[in-house]
């Protein structure tokens, strides 16, 4: 409260003098008071806003933080579910698609491109004996692998090898499980040269060689993909050098314990065809692309989960050495069933051994009645 106000203007409140005129005072008691309106205003301004900020969703502006973090949600619910399938290859653990996708894309530079096999993309660049394999036709290859969005031809091999049932090499015409195997000749003359397995073999190293060049080219400054991909292209190779050996080795076993030569073959290639059914079962999975023009990290995490699948069925056919394996087991039993001898197969065959039996009966007579007579 003002208790004096003096002749100069001064102002003694409680004992403090401030100068000044009763206009200046106003002035600033007017100033005050709009101040304390205006600041009276934003309170409720931000009042307002906090409300507002509380009951609605916080949001990320930048979108990248988003996509991260519904990434990371996905890779958490994925490691909560139990017996969560797990395939380690070259010291990494992978549980499906996304560890294959956060793999290719922290270890390595994505750029379009991929480097593992498994053991049907390793063999389909192979051509036939007959197949051309003219410069011509290697410039198309590369130029529609190009234009298929891939940025190397192990990439496009894999692509196209998950299309059919069959690798190209064993594919053809015809009703034999293998068509082009439709002999054991066709497959192995036993001379060491010729045969298709010899041009598989030469083609799968073929393979093998390329891919290592480019592996070490692409990834020397990321050994942990060169290490994973290193492990798969070599896994390949010995999973087609295990199903030659079992084709040849097991020929000869059923050929010792048939007399029927072509049914033995015929028995073994349809359980190599099996195999490959099983394995295209898988990789029909993988050959699901969201953008054609393109190979996206998304489509290569597919392909790479489906190849590391590939590989860990072969490795239990393997284990069970083909034929004890349950899922190749039904392929056996299959052609056994078909080629099996029922009661109405039997009956011609009693018949016939009837009449022999009566034929040596009467031969048996004639050769009494001689005796006698030269007795």
């Amino acid at each position: 409260m003002l208790s004096s106000l003096s002749n100069t203007g001064s102002v003694d409140r409680q004992g403090v003098s401030i100068g000044g005129s009763q206009a200046q005072f106003e002035v600033m008691a007017a100033r005050l008071d709009k101040l304390e309106k205006e600041n009276a205003s934003l309170k409720e301004k931000v009042g307002k806003m906090e409300v507002k900020f509380q009951s609605e969703p916080k949001k990320f502006n930048a979108p990248s933080m988003m996509a991260l973090v519904q990434q990371l949600q996905m890779r958490m619910a994925s490691v909560e579910i139990k017996d969560l399938e797990q395939i380690t290859v070259g010291g990494h653990a992978f549980g499906g698609v996304q560890d294959c996708v956060v793999f290719l894309e922290t270890k390595m530079v994505f750029t379009g491109g991929f480097f593992g096999h498994d053991v049907v993309s390793m063999m389909n660049p192979v051509g036939n004996e007959s197949k051309s394999s003219a410069h011509d036709d290697i410039l198309v290859r590369d130029k529609l692998a190009i234009k298929g969005g891939f940025d190397n031809i192990s990439a496009a091999n894999l692509y196209t090898s998950m299309q059919k049932p069959l690798p190209r090499p064993f594919s053809g015409p015809g009703q034999h499980p293998l068509p082009a195997l439709s002999t054991f000749d066709k497959w192995d003359k036993q001379d060491g040269i010729h045969g298709i397995r010899y041009t598989i073999d030469l083609g799968v190293e073929q393979e093998v060689n390329q891919s290592i060049g480019w592996i070490r080219s692409e990834l020397m400054l990321h050994p942990e993909a060169m290490m994973v991909f290193t492990t798969l292209v070599y896994a390949a190779q010995s999973h087609w050098n295990k199903i030659a050996t079992f084709l040849t080795e097991l020929r000869q076993i059923c050929k010792q314990q048939s007399d029927d030569d072509d049914q033995a073959w015929v028995y073994l290639c349809e359980v190599v065809k099996g195999l490959f059914t099983e394995l295209h079962r898988i990789q029909s999975a993988g050959a699901a692309r969201k953008n054609l023009g393109k190979l996206t990290v998304e489509d290569a995490g597919r392909m790479m989960w489906s190849v590391l699948r590939c590989h860990r069925l072969m490795d239990d056919f393997i284990s069970h050495k083909f034929l004890g394996h349950p899922k190749l087991s039904g392929y056996s039993l299959s052609h056994l069933f078909r080629h099996r001898l029922t009661p109405k197969n039997l009956e011609p065959i009693k018949g016939q051994v009837e009449q022999l039996k009566r034929e040596l009966a009467a031969v048996n007579v004639k050769l009494t009645k001689k005796k006698d007579k030269g007795t």
